[in-house]
């Protein structure tokens, strides 16, 4: 039997996906309670605060919020409030797929290709999600933003999802959606396709040369189309 992966350049040996705002529409769950809470606080209008944080892990997280905050309100009080009011919409109402993740995670799985998710998320609540969503069967290993010291844009929880997986690192395709975790990717020396979803990628990203997809169903034609090749270095 010829090996699929072998024969086609274009199918890689791993996917790393991230989770939050690419496989599951979660980011505007946070979005919406993360404002709500600042109405709570009255802080007003934070948005642009929020998409600061896409992409951190929780201590990464609560600087961030440290130093844009931190001089009106209690932070630790006000992480606990959006936490509660962010956990209520993820386990008791419904959680979305993003269009073009059952196809893409398919097809992979067809090529035997290794599948890990390396979320900022801690692995407790991104097995709840993916578990919600039904997908969780689909990936050989869950890496969390709690296993790792060093949050995105540092590449080491794409490094570490790449090891435990045994990747082959010329032939892994990180799967973001935010600017830290694009970054995060390519300083691990990976290929990278962003799929944006609460912000489009700025002119200094795109200097990155990472491949911008309109979905993840644009994404899987061209791993099917063969235009996508591995340079063969890291």
């Amino acid at each position: 039997m010829i090996d699929i992966a072998m024969k086609n350049p274009t199918v890689p040996d791993a996917a790393l996906f991230d989770m939050d705002g690419l496989l599951i529409d979660t980011e505007r769950l946070s979005l919406e309670s993360f404002a709500q809470t600042c109405t709570e606080y009255s802080l007003g209008d934070q948005r642009a605060l929020f998409l600061s944080l896409v992409g951190s892990n929780e201590a990464s997280l609560m600087l961030i919020l440290q130093r844009g905050i931190g001089d009106r309100v209690d932070v630790k009080g006000f992480r606990g409030h959006w936490a509660e009011r962010y956990h209520v919409l993820i386990t008791e109402g419904e959680l979305l797929l993003k269009p073009g993740v059952p196809e893409l995670l398919a097809w992979l799985a067809l090529n035997r290709v290794k599948l890990a998710v390396a979320t900022s998320s801690a692995t407790s609540i991104a097995t709840m999600k993916l578990t919600r969503t039904g997908i969780i069967h689909w990936f050989q290993e869950i890496v969390g933003g709690d296993t790792v010291r060093n949050s995105k844009p540092d590449p080491e929880i794409f490094l570490n999802a790449a090891a435990v997986v045994g990747a082959d690192k010329t032939r892994t395709i990180v799967f973001e959606d935010s600017s830290n975790g694009v970054k995060a990717g390519v300083a691990a020396g990976f290929a990278v396709f962003q799929v944006p979803d609460l912000v489009e990628p700025t002119a200094e990203l795109l200097l990155l040369q990472h491949r911008v997809c309109k979905s993840l169903h644009e994404v899987l034609d061209i791993l099917k189309s063969g235009e996508f090749q591995f340079s063969g270095q890291v």
